[in-house]
């Protein structure tokens, strides 16, 4: 399929402005010109100045020869994406059908077509993208997605095996997906020899809707000590407007916030700290009251859950040499009073200093002590699953591969995949010497007494 596409360099309007004035110039000159010529022979002139003028507007519309072919010979493969967010509920499309309803008809007409010349796949999407499968089976229901995530999308699409020739998508155009940039993905696209076809469907009646977005559905923390929730709220035809946040626990607003769309912004965040004084599992809701004509209520709530706990933390911290960093690190995780810390530093081959956690006063007293078991082989303690499964959290510090035996390594994985344990790398990949600022050099050094300076010598 060879098809010619313009990606114009400067705005529409300003080259339509620049043809009509190359138009008029060529017009003047033809015109205005001395009347000794004949009326042809001016025309002929003003044509001749205005074909430069022409060929250069023409380069900046960009013009661009499109070919898309399949890989091996074969049909080239044509991805069909159709926008099932809330906002393709809307029925201002003519004959009173919505723009989900439009787009879904479309796929259903044009796939036999499509189909005697690329391999289709038709996919859905609003934040997240559902499997290829037959325009048919696309769902007759109004959709009701939260967002309209056209980055994440693309970017999707783009990582298929095998990758697609081309992309077509049928979408409102209403892309309010926080953290997507639409640019860098059409970018992308454009690099991987995709091109991307886009089909707007609705009229510019105005749609308005808010929508929450929570970093995690739960939050983990002690008692007594504050936790910070952060929350984003995205918008829809509501610029430069206030809007009102709640905090709800057991029905009830606890507190309340007003943020801001400035014009042009899409996203706003803000946050909430919450803390209980006694263990447990609590439920929590963020809201944010709808506003008249709003195109979807569903994503104006979100929940989430804070687990309150009151035992500490058991954290291991494996270092294969002895480092003042590393002392330092454990002094310091020793000190906090909501970490249970074991650490384990190798002085010799064969010889691995253990310092088992120490209980706080306030624990022997009441008892509360956790069990502490110390493992088979101290040179090896990650062989051993019953030692590494009383830990939440594994620190390595320096030159601990000597603990990451082909053993100790699957330990570790079903550690971390089955009980949850946390891995932190305290080292990383050493800096590439280009990107560190190189020293500068100093003059060298002369060893020993300094000569004395000559005093020249006044001749008579």
């Amino acid at each position: 399929m060879d098809r010619l596409i313009f990606e114009p360099v400067v705005p529409e309007p300003l080259l339509a402005a620049l043809w009509t004035l190359a138009a008029l110039f060529a017009a003047g000159y033809a015109f205005w010109r001395p009347v000794r010529l004949a009326l042809w022979r001016r025309l002929v002139l003003a044509a001749l100045h205005f074909v430069p003028l022409a060929g250069v507007l023409i380069l900046l519309h960009r013009p661009t020869w499109v070919r898309i072919a399949g890989r091996d010979g074969g049909k080239p493969a044509l991805t069909v994406l159709v926008d099932q967010s809330g906002s393709m509920d809307t029925e201002d499309v003519p004959g009173h059908a919505s723009r989900y309803a439009a787009a879904r008809g479309s796929a259903l007409r044009h796939f036999s077509a499509w189909g005697r010349t690329f391999e289709v796949r038709v996919r859905g999407f609003d934040k997240a993208l559902t499997p290829a499968l037959h325009p048919g089976n696309l769902p007759e229901r109004s959709p009701q997605g939260n967002l309209t995530d056209l980055a994440g999308a693309l970017e999707g699409v783009l990582q298929d095996q095998p990758p697609p020739s081309a992309l077509l998508v049928l979408s409102d155009g209403i892309h309010n997906a926080p953290g997507g940039d639409l640019a860098l993905v059409a970018r992308a696209a454009r690099a991987a020899g995709a091109p991307v076809f886009t089909v707007a469907l609705g009229s510019d009646v105005s749609v308005r809707d808010l929508g929450l977005t929570l970093s995690a559905s739960e939050e983990l923390t002690f008692i007594k000590q504050r936790v910070r929730v952060p929350v984003i709220v995205t918008q829809t035809g509501l610029d430069d407007t206030e809007q009102a946040v709640e905090l709800l626990f057991g029905g009830q607003v606890v507190e309340r916030k007003t943020i801001r769309f400035e014009a042009g912004a899409q996203v706003a965040e803000t946050s909430f700290e919450v803390a209980r004084e006694e263990a447990g599992l609590y439920a929590y809701e963020v809201r944010v009251p709808g506003v008249q004509g709003e195109a979807l209520a569903g994503n104006n709530r979100r929940r989430f859950a804070l687990r309150v706990v009151d035992e500490r933390i058991r954290v291991l911290f494996l270092e294969g040499k002895p480092y003042w960093d590393g002392k330092f690190l454990a002094r310091a995780l020793r000190e906090d009073p909501n970490v249970v810390l074991t650490t384990a530093v190798r002085m010799r081959e064969n010889r691995m200093l253990l310092e088992p956690p120490q209980p706080r006063p306030e624990e022997e007293q009441a008892g509360r002590q956790q069990p502490w078991f110390a493992p088979a082989d101290e040179v090896r303690p990650l062989e051993d699953r019953r030692f590494l499964g009383q830990f939440q959290v594994l620190i390595l510090g320096r030159e601990t591969d000597d603990f990451l035996t082909e053993r100790g390594v699957e330990n570790l994985r079903d550690w971390i995949s089955r009980s949850g344990g946390q891995l932190v790398c305290a080292r990383g990949r050493p800096a590439a010497g280009s990107s560190l600022p190189r020293p500068r050099p100093h003059p060298p050094r002369r060893l020993g007494p300094r000569p004395r300076a000559e005093v020249p010598r006044r001749t008579h």
